[in-house]
């Protein structure tokens, strides 16, 4: 197994669904896997095909970090990549990635900037230093110092500190050209990053819970916009200067 992308999800199949499909649409004609662990009892998260793996757990895993740790250690690829269900990844996502760890022989690869998605529209382009969830890296590299065991809502940064002190070649692309990447912020939906005071994690999967249907539910894979051309249109308008480009300091590591 070439690439192996994984993916935390609790509560959110219509989510999900759109996230499997940005899976089914890359362009990567290696092998590729997407791994899921679904770990809300009360949902059966079902779809049947060769390069979907969908695990039910029966106990919520508390902490994100003891997630990740858990989802990663089911994947079986040479390279890892975050797959979050609430997010886009354009089909060059993996193709490029690949190419680039392959012909530079590094240990970890990731974006600059993404289009940021909010209120149905892509309102800017970012460029910040912790996107995360547009990396890549070696499965060696991603197992050292033990993942990131009990990290909670900043499991991410755990993981990230960690890609960039035991990668011995690291490296971030600044161009707008290669950006694969929508980050979908929204909010009026409940997330573990906007969450607050004690346990986010545990008050968001209450917020998560409320209302859910619940039982065996078949996903039924398909994005709900065009959100391709949506990117494509994103980048014609920031060549033209009719859309927002937010800067970040990406000078140093998270």
């Amino acid at each position: 197994m070439e690439i192996s992308a994984f993916c935390a999800t609790y509560c959110r199949p219509q989510l999900l669904e759109e996230a499997i499909e940005s899976f089914l649409r890359q362009d990567f004609d290696g092998e590729s896997e997407l791994v899921i662990c679904n770990d809300y009892p009360e949902q059966t998260l079902v779809y049947d095909h060769p390069r979907v793996k969908i695990y039910n757990i029966q106990k919520t895993i508390e902490k994100m970090g003891d997630k990740y740790d858990w989802v990663i250690q089911h994947t079986t690829g040479k390279y890892i990549t975050p797959w979050d269900d609430d997010d886009i990844y354009l089909p060059h996502k993996l193709s490029m990635s690949y190419d680039i760890m392959e012909g530079e022989r590094a240990d970890y690869y990731k974006l600059s900037s993404c289009f940021f998605y909010e209120n149905e529209e892509i309102s800017r382009l970012e460029t910040n230093n912790l996107l995360f969830c547009s990396g890549m890296w070696r499965r060696d590299v991603a197992l050292l110092d033990g993942g990131c065991s009990g990290a909670g809502v900043n499991a991410d940064q755990v993981i990230e500190r960690k890609l960039y002190k035991n990668s011995k070649k690291y490296i971030i692309s600044k161009e707008i050209k290669d950006t694969y990447f929508m980050w979908r912020y929204d909010n009026s939906r409940p997330h573990v990053s906007m969450a607050s005071g004690l346990d986010p994690e545990g008050r968001t999967r209450n917020d998560l819970r409320s209302g859910a249907k619940t039982g065996e539910i078949e996903l039924l894979p398909k994005y709900n916009r065009d959100y391709e051309t949506m990117c494509a249109e994103a980048v014609k308008r920031f060549c033209s200067g009719d859309i927002e480009y937010k800067f970040y300091d990406i000078s140093e590591k998270p």
